[in-house]
């Protein structure tokens, strides 16, 4: 995740809760939830999170599974960590962007001193874009992301807070690619 204000350069978040030393920029898509179906841990810290233990339940590689489609297909092919349902699917990943967008919204804060102080998070101009699989051609399983993205808190807390689907997942990378290559391209 990258930030930046006006005056300082792009800002890579990678302390990640949980990551330790490592330097991670992605964090897993990984949630485990209690045996009462709160949240017991996000990303990183799920390494540590012993599921075995009092019921938990490990939730993988959600995002893919709001749409129906693919949710039906792998459960023809008997994938066991397949949610039960999209809304199963659409939880998850709300669970899930929801703790990506509170330790975002917390480290720029600390970064920049707003966290108590100077107007803080809501008076910030904040942009969110975000990218969906490649596979996602159906305009309303994107229009249920961006309620997704909503519902997390991306793009609602301030009057200059935005959040949009931008590009697809293979877009985006081939975007990231030529910015971050030592070789010029010209359009």
């Amino acid at each position: 995740m990258a930030w930046r204000t006006p005056r300082t350069p792009i800002q890579v978040i990678n302390d990640w809760p949980g990551s330790g030393d490592r330097g991670e920029r992605k964090v897993p898509t990984t949630l485990v939830y209690n045996a009462d179906d709160t949240l017991s841990s996000w990303g990183f810290m799920c390494t540590d999170d012993n599921e075995t233990l009092l019921g938990k339940t490990r939730r993988e590689f959600f995002k893919i599974f709001i749409d129906g489609a693919t949710i039906a297909a792998a459960q023809r092919q008997g994938l066991l960590n397949a949610p039960k349902s999209t809304a199963d699917a659409q939880r998850y990943a709300t669970d899930y962007l929801r703790e990506v967008y509170s330790h975002i919204k917390e480290t720029i804060e600390m970064q920049i001193g707003r966290r108590h102080f100077g107007g803080g998070w809501a008076n910030m101009a904040v942009s969110f874009l975000f990218s969906v699989p490649t596979t996602w051609t159906r305009m309303e399983i994107i229009n249920i992301f961006k309620a997704i993205i909503r519902d997390a808190g991306f793009g609602i807390e301030g009057p200059k807070h935005t959040a949009q689907v931008d590009l697809t997942e293979a877009e985006a990378a081939a975007v990231a690619t030529l910015k971050t290559s030592a070789i010029q391209f010209n359009a």
